[in-house]
C-alpha cells in the first residue's frame, strides 16, 4: 500500500501514512482537498511530521484532517478556505499558534480541542462562529480577543483553558454559553 494516498488526479489527499519518518511534508499543488483524518495518527503509529506546508491551491481542510498529530508544531492555513471544521486539529498537542485566514467565518466544534500549547491565535474580521469546545483544553492560550463579527460562541468553547487572563466578548454575543470558562482559573477579566 503506497504511504501517500490521493485521489485519481491528485485534486483529494486522501491519507498520508503515520509510519514515514518525514518531518516536514509540502502538500503538491494539485491538490484542492484535504481528506477526513488524512494525516491522523493514532496510538500505535505517531507522525514524526512537525511541520506541514500546505498550498493556496487547497480549499478545504475535511474534519479530522490532522488530529492527533501530536508532533506538529507548524502549519500555514490556506487562504481559500471558508471554515475549519469539527476537530481539524483535535490533539495536536505540539501546535504553538495558528493564523485563521482572512476568508474563514466558521470554526467548529473541537477544532482546536486540547491543543495544549497553543499560545497564540490570530482571529479575522470575517469570523462569525466558534463550536462547541473548540478551543477547550488549550491551556496555553492567554487573551482572547474575539472579532466584533462573531455571532455564536458554542458551549465549553474556551472551557479547561486555565492559562486565559482576559477575555474580549463580542458585542453580537448576546447569550453566555453554558461552561464557556469552566475551569479557566487564571481568568481576571471578561470586557
Amino acid at each position: 500500500m503506497p504511504d501517500i494516498i490521493f485521489n485519481k488526479d491528485k485534486t483529494i489527499l486522501l491519507s498520508y501514512s503515520p509510519e514515514l519518518k518525514d518531518e516536514t511534508y509540502c502538500v503538491p499543488e494539485t491538490v484542492k482537498i484535504i481528506g477526513s483524518s488524512a494525516f491522523k495518527g493514532d496510538i500505535f503509529n505517531e507522525s514524526c511530521l512537525k511541520e506541514i506546508v500546505l498550498s493556496d491551491s487547497i480549499e478545504e481542510i475535511c474534519s479530522n484532517a490532522f488530529h492527533d498529530c501530536k508532533n506538529l508544531k507548524k502549519i500555514n492555513l490556506p487562504s481559500k478556505i471558508k471554515e475549519i471544521k469539527n476537530e481539524t486539529f483535535s490533539w495536536c498537542t505540539s501546535l504553538k499558534s495558528i493564523n485563521i485566514p482572512i476568508d474563514v467565518e466558521k470554526i467548529g466544534e473541537s477544532a482546536f480541542y486540547n491543543c495544549a500549547n497553543i499560545e497564540k491565535i490570530e482571529f479575522n474580521n470575517k469570523l462569525k462562529s466558534i463550536g462547541s469546545s473548540a478551543f477547550s483544553g488549550c491551556v496555553s492560550l492567554k487573551n482572547i480577543d474575539l472579532p466584533d463579527n462573531v455571532e455564536t460562541v458554542g458551549n465549553m468553547a474556551f472551557r479547561n483553558c486555565d492559562g486565559i487572563v482576559e477575555f474580549k466578548m463580542p458585542p453580537k454575543v448576546t447569550v453566555l454559553p453554558e461552561e464557556l470558562f469552566e475551569n479557566c482559573t487564571s481568568l481576571k477579566r471578561v470586557v
